[in-house]
């Protein structure tokens, strides 16, 4: 979800099948552990980041790392098991609203192998789609692709962190926000090391920096911790208001946090929706946001002061076919349209 003159998710049933879009959440997880390795192509284009410190203490082990960012090629190639769920089989498309209401697809893969999208745009219009690799070329973090042109081209890159976390993975579900200056805050779940994907353990959500995009620097601390071996996933972060919000799935159910810096959350009680989860959101106005959320049948919306949702009538998206559609982040264009990212699976 990007925040410029507006927020955006960089980043999702009227009578939604509980069961569905559990089986969205879960895929988005287990497809993790289904990746193999293959050939990264030599770097075309480097950068380097120079970041600020966050106050609070990260207890994570971390080894140094001066490797920039590179621009890649993911190439498709060896067994990648018996999980047909998984990122590897899943694909991000595109779609163009001119009200946020009313979506048409653009009908052009943008990029296979890929899941979970969170974009972001910049002031100076560059986009920014961080998403989960399934080919397994991007080791320790997410991919990302980068347009300087508002989506007609794409340069794909394997994320750098100067500081990577070696004890857990944590490179699922990226979900990127543009703050004052510029600089890139990317959200990241972590989960623990040799997990399987029927294992329920506890999930921790971080935060890194970047000045340019692709290199980053984790930020000390955890942003969440789910406890008693709670799974949360999807998060979806915005500020409306003073406040910033952390949206993120339970299972099929969105919970929320709260936060008064976006690094320090608070869980709030209750739900804040129950028809749908894997969410992306983006400021209508100051105070008032649009929630994209994964249904049984499709994209759909609720709006929201940062309290309990007003779930909209009708489809943003419908799927297509024995296709599941979600895990929608939208941004708005210079032209005052709107592009929504978001995932393809069987």
């Amino acid at each position: 979800m990007n925040q410029q003159n507006f927020s955006f998710k960089s980043s999702k049933n009227i009578g939604l099948i509980t069961v569905s879009i559990a089986v969205v959440v879960l895929t988005v997880c287990a497809g993790v552990y289904a990746w193999q390795k293959i050939t990264v192509t030599q770097p075309r284009e480097t950068h380097k980041a120079t970041l600020q410190e966050s106050p609070s203490s990260n207890t994570s082990t971390t080894k140094s790392s001066s490797k920039p960012a590179e621009a890649i090629t993911r190439i498709a190639t060896g067994n990648h098991g018996n999980d047909t769920n998984g990122p590897y089989y899943h694909q991000v498309y595109s779609a163009t609203s001119t009200d946020g209401l009313n979506w048409q697809t653009d009908g052009k893969l943008l990029f296979g192998h890929a899941s979970v999208p969170g974009a972001v745009i910049t002031d100076n219009g560059t986009i920014f789609v961080y998403f989960v690799d399934g080919t397994n070329t991007v080791n320790g973090g997410p991919a990302v692709a980068k347009s300087t042109d508002l989506g007609e081209t794409w340069t794909e890159y394997a994320t750098n962190f100067e500081n990577p976390i070696t004890d857990k993975n944590c490179f699922a579900d990226p979900e990127a926000e543009l703050l004052d200056k510029g600089t890139i805050r990317l959200y990241l779940v972590c989960f623990p090391l040799n997990l399987s994907p029927t294992q329920r353990a506890k999930t921790e959500v971080i935060s890194a920096l970047s000045d340019d995009g692709l290199n980053f620097k984790i930020e000390d601390g955890e942003r969440i911790i789910s406890q008693n071996n709670e799974s949360l996933t999807d998060p979806d972060v915005i500020k409306i208001g003073e406040v910033w919000k952390m949206y993120i799935s339970h299972g099929s159910n969105v919970v929320s946090f709260t936060s008064e810096d976006g690094l320090n959350f608070t869980r709030d009680s209750g739900l804040k929706n129950s028809t749908g989860a894997v969410t992306g959101s983006y400021l209508i106005s100051d105070n008032l946001a649009r929630h994209y959320f994964s249904a049984n049948d499709g994209i759909r919306s609720a709006t929201s002061s940062g309290g309990d949702w007003t779930v909209e009538s009708g489809l943003r998206l419908a799927r297509g076919g024995n296709k599941m559609f979600g895990s929608p982040t939208v941004v708005r264009l210079p032209d005052g349209t709107y592009k929504m990212f978001y995932k393809i699976q069987p």
